[in-house]
């Protein structure tokens, strides 16, 4: 697990640093190894036969250089969890935590309003926000999904939540803006209505666009792999990613046999 996620090419410091010294400074380190009990099967399926009937278990921590990584979180995810779930010398793996350095925060901006901003702009500041979700996907047409919309607004809903698999429907987007501007020129209160804007980096720029020209505030990106992250985050408005960024994907990594 150390030796697979520890090459790294990068130039010399000096022409006159030695080889070895080079590979040092750039190579994973083991910082800790936690024995745990051992067991008589795998985690697994397709684990290496163990020669003598144990599974030896531990918890282990290994730290990387950000030398060889930067701060591009598409390498951060192939360090740690790159191609080591396949190795037939380990029969499970699992990621329980990842801890980076202050220099992916100095990277990314970060949330914009935070939740005294957002709670400001949603106008609730004594309770929770109230929210719900719309699947216009179940067969709902633009239509449809603006007369919900209104149903919700006028009933005192917070927030509203859209569709996972509804992330490029212009028309729908504009039904729902309609309503919502409507509603908050009437009462000076404007729902957050959380479009779906995932897709490639120019897909998510372009609905994000869209959304932010029809007065729209609150945005709801499922970026898998990060790759919209940066581009995503130096426009203008309120997203509400924070709970769905890693929740898409999240039985992969926690998912067990049993």
């Amino acid at each position: 697990m150390h030796a697979d996620q520890c090459e790294a090419i990068v130039p010399p410091v000096s022409p006159d640093e030695p080889l070895p010294i080079r590979r040092i400074k750039l190579v994973a380190v083991v910082e800790s190894i936690e024995q745990l009990a051992s067991v008589a099967t795998p985690s697994l399926p397709g684990a290496r036969q163990s020669v003598n009937g144990h599974y030896h278990r531990a918890r282990v921590t290994l730290s990387w250089p950000v030398a060889n990584l930067g701060t591009k979180l598409t390498t951060l995810m192939a360090t740690v969890a790159g191609n080591l779930f396949e190795l037939q010398t380990f029969s499970g793996l699992r990621i329980l935590d990842v801890r980076m350095p202050d220099v992916f925060a100095d990277t990314y901006a970060g949330p914009k309003f935070g939740i005294e901003g957002t709670r400001q702009i949603a106008g609730v500041s004594d309770r929770p926000l109230i929210g719900t979700i719309i699947k216009p996907s179940v067969g709902l047409t633009p239509e449809d999904t603006a007369v919900l919309v209104k149903t919700l607004v006028e009933a005192g809903i917070d927030f509203i939540k859209y569709d996972e698999l509804q992330c490029d429907g212009p028309a729908c987007t504009q039904a729902v803006m309609q309503v919502i501007n409507r509603h908050a020129d009437n009462t000076g209160r404007k729902v957050l209505f959380a479009f779906n804007i995932s897709g490639e980096v120019d897909e998510m720029q372009r609905r994000h666009d869209l959304v932010a020209n029809l007065r729209g505030i609150c945005a709801h990106p499922v970026t898998h792999l990060c790759l919209a992250m940066k581009p995503i985050s130096k426009r203008r408005m309120i997203f509400s990613a924070a709970s769905r960024l890693s929740k898409a994907l999240s039985s992969l990594f926690s998912s067990r046999p049993g």
